[in-house]
């Protein structure tokens, strides 16, 4: 009966101890616990997951299903099983299908690691348990859950990508422009200058590698970049918009030579475009030129890496608000940011509203930034300037000293350059509209060249109209900064109207060259014209210049004659000194005239009034006469840049009307062409004042000159020998048409002339005056 009975239920079967598992880990562990009680019965493993046999089992099916263990449990009798209910609710079917099977003697491995017997207690006591933990489960899964519906939520925005962000931002733009006031009034508080110097970042320990970056758009992506930044360790990285192929080379070669934070490619310029932060120069630079500005926009840019990641990313909306925010930061260290240009044809900068609206709102309090400075009017040259342990002399000059087009010019390259092997000279002038800075003719004479443009339009009726024409922020921050940095013993302020910048020196020595005494020749026009302008301008000159001649400790004047009359005016008799003007002989060389017609030529800049006066004289009046002694006769007129402008702006435009036998250019490189093709060269001045330069060349070319007694005044010249004086009327005519006709009397002048000029006007002996002056004013040191 009993073995009926075990053969009914299975109990004559073999005897084993059955594992079920789900992993091959908690599979281990119920083995290990089974040996502790096998009494040596045979561990057979039904395991779901696959995988090889483990050797200390003497059964082992791997991949167990619930219906394959159901028919294995139905060959053998489990005199105990031990089932793993730790990890995932998944296969719950095969963790409790021990307990459907007889004997019923099972093991529960729980997910501590524990076991307990099933019995209905434990069993009660690990369901509760288990409850408990599942409603904790719950409220994670219902998170889980939630987060996924989300993420399902975004998934549009996300596949839409930049071009959603895109759609934004461009949105916002349309927006921004409304708002412009406002930036433009709250920024004007955020702009705010204060002093310091500019400062160099510090040299690069490694070669000059760089990381690119491409920049599709507006849109700032900060955590992108500043993993990407930190998983590198290049000198640079570069901003590159896709359609730019330029090479960023040479902009990290400058950005080591200049010690920048970051250098840009130029990709517009400002123009006199209202701008909260300056992006752009504000012209189109050359090829070789660069600017500082604030803020640089480009379309390709570098940037020092290490000082990037000190600086730190901001959190922005926008590329360019975040850029923003970095270069003030840089700017406020005294780090510079330059632009570079490439001569090619670019547009006005575009409105960057939007950028301007979010930084002008995230940026609560005023930045301290070198202002004056970084707004992209001050361009330089790429050279890296040497200097030789010669004497530092600042010059500041109205105007760009080459090309040689005008008598001031001449002077200024022409002294400096006969000085230049005993004096470091350092040129800081303003260009003018369309002028073209030649550095290389420039950097012959100068060790740096800095150009500012004019970009401030301010008026002053107490002082001349020259002189608030050409005054600058810019220039004035410029002058201070150099003469800080650079080591300067002397600042040397060339023409009248830049006077004013002799607070910039602080305590060097200045010298005031005066290329005319100024007020003379506004009296001379006021007493000519009886007009009221042409003697409110008068006194407000003698005003300014007595004023300029009375603080400024040194001054040079053009002639004994003008010393005298700054001395009259304020200047101090022991530090003013004569150092005339003169003629380069190697260049204005006698040369044979080509052409047969007897010809007469006239030489002057119609910018400068006294020039228009005198054409309108010779050609109103002095020239007819002429043609009716020497009916063949010709005026060439070489009148200057801008010559037409010039002339309607001081409203003699009928001076321009065609006229027989006379022929007019603007402005030429090289004058001596002209010379050469003339018999006679006429200088009709009515006013004057200083020394004239084109004087001194035609003497040098060995021409036969007729002047005016102001248009030689200063140059004390003989009458008849080595030129003709005669005021202006019949007599200005007849000795022009006498000299035409005279052929042997015109060349034995124009001889007398050129040995004249040997004579007394060489630079040589000039510049040994003005380097034994220097000398002397460096001796006294700062004032």
């Amino acid at each position: 009966m009993k073995r009926s009975l075990q053969r009914l239920i299975g109990a004559d079967r073999e005897k084993i101890i059955a594992v079920l598992a789900t992993t091959r880990e908690d599979a281990a562990s119920c083995v290990e616990h089974a040996r502790t009680a096998a009494e040596g019965l045979p561990i057979h493993v039904w395991c779901v997951e696959p995988g090889e046999p483990s050797a200390e089992c003497e059964g082992w099916v791997a991949a167990a299903t619930v219906a394959r263990t159901r028919r294995d449990f139905q060959r053998i009798w489990p005199a105990l099983t031990i089932v793993s209910w730790a990890g995932t609710r998944d296969n719950a079917d095969f963790k409790l299908l021990p307990l459907l099977i007889p004997p019923f003697r099972v093991v529960v491995r729980n997910e501590a690691g524990g076991f307990f017997a099933a019995r209905p207690l434990p069993l009660l006591k690990h369901s509760a348990r288990r409850l408990k933990d599942g409603l904790v489960s719950v409220v994670v899964r219902a998170g889980e859950w939630g987060y996924t519906l989300l993420k399902w939520l975004y998934w549009p925005i996300w596949r839409l990508g930049d071009w959603s962000w895109s759609l934004l931002l461009a949105f916002l733009s349309l927006l921004a422009p409304l708002a412009w006031p406002l930036i433009c009034a709250v920024a004007a508080r955020r702009n705010a200058s204060v002093p310091g110097s500019l400062a160099s970042a510090p040299p690069l320990a490694g070669p000059s590698d760089a990381i690119e970056i491409q920049v599709a758009d507006r849109r700032w992506r900060r955590t992108r970049l500043l993993r990407t930044l930190l998983a590198c360790d290049t000198a640079f990285v570069v901003f590159r918009h896709p359609t730019c192929t330029a090479d960023a080379a040479p902009l990290m070669a400058l950005a080591v030579n200049t010690g920048a934070f970051a250098v840009a490619r130029q990709a517009a310029y400002t123009g006199w475009r209202r701008r909260v932060t300056t992006r752009h120069p504000f012209r189109i630079l050359a090829a070789g030129e660069m600017a500082s500005v604030l803020a640089p926009v480009s379309n390709l840019l570098v940037i020092r890496r290490e000082l990037l990641l000190q600086f730190g990313l901001p959190k922005a909306f926008t590329f360019g608000a975040a850029m923003e925010q970095i270069f003030r930061q840089a700017a406020a260290a005294g780090l510079v940011s330059l632009v570079a240009g490439t001569g090619e044809p670019l547009q006005q900068e575009p409105a960057m509203a939007l950028e301007d609206m979010e930084f002008t709102l995230r940026n609560g309090a005023p930045q301290p930034v070198l202002g004056q400075l970084r707004r992209g009017n001050v361009a330089t040259a790429t050279a890296v300037p040497s200097f030789r342990g010669k004497p530092r002399v600042l010059i500041v000059s109205p105007y760009l000293p080459f090309p040689l087009s005008h008598g001031g010019a001449v002077r200024i390259y022409n002294l400096c350059l006969e000085l230049a092997a005993d004096v470091d000279f350092i040129l800081v002038c303003f260009r003018e509209v369309r002028e073209t800075v030649h550095y290389v003719e420039l950097h012959k004479v100068f060790r740096e060249v800095h150009v500012v443009d004019i970009d401030e339009k301010a008026a002053d009726a107490s002082v001349p109209q020259q002189v608030h024409e050409y005054r600058n922020s810019a220039m004035a921050a410029l002058i201070a900064r150099l003469c800080q940095d650079r080591a300067i013993d002397l600042v040397q302020l060339e023409y009248t109207q830049m006077a004013e910048y002799r607070t910039c020196a602080g305590s060097l020595p200045v010298l005031l060259v005066e290329h005319d005494i100024t007020f003379s020749l506004h009296q001379q026009l006021a007493e000519s014209t009886g007009s009221k302008p042409a003697g409110d301008q008068f006194r407000l000159w003698q005003d300014f210049e007595r004023k300029a001649l009375a603080e400024v400790p040194y001054v040079w004047t053009m002639s004994g004659q003008d010393r005298e009359l700054a001395l009259q005016n304020g200047a101090a008799p022991e530090t003013t000194l004569a150092v005339p003007n003169g003629v380069d002989l190697a260049r204005f060389q006698v040369l044979n005239k080509t052409s047969s017609p007897p010809s007469v030529l006239f030489v002057g800049s119609f910018r400068h009034l006294p020039n228009l006066l005198a054409f309108e004289a010779l050609r109103d009046t002095i020239f007819p006469e002429v043609r009716r002694a020497v009916p063949n006769a010709r005026l060439h007129v070489v009148a200057g840049p801008d010559h037409e402008q010039a002339a309607s702006l001081a409203g003699k435009a009928n001076l321009l009307l065609p006229q027989p036998g006379i022929s007019m250019e603007g402005f030429v490189e090289d004058v001596r062409p002209a010379y050469r093709e003339c018999n006679v060269v006429v200088i009709p001045l009515p006013v004057s004042a200083g020394t004239n330069i084109k004087l001194m060349e035609a003497m040098a070319c060995g021409r036969a000159v007729v002047s005016t007694p102001v248009g030689c005044a200063g140059l004390e010249l003989r009458d008849g020998c080595d030129l003709l004086i005669r005021s202006l009327g019949p007599t200005f005519s007849a000795a022009i048409a006498h000299l035409l006709l005279d052929t042997e009397g015109c060349r034995k002048m124009g001889k007398n002339a050129r040995q004249t000029a040997e004579h007394r006007f060489g630079w040589g002996s000039i510049a040994a005056g003005a380097l034994a002056h220097y000398r002397q004013i460096l001796r006294h040191g700062p004032v």
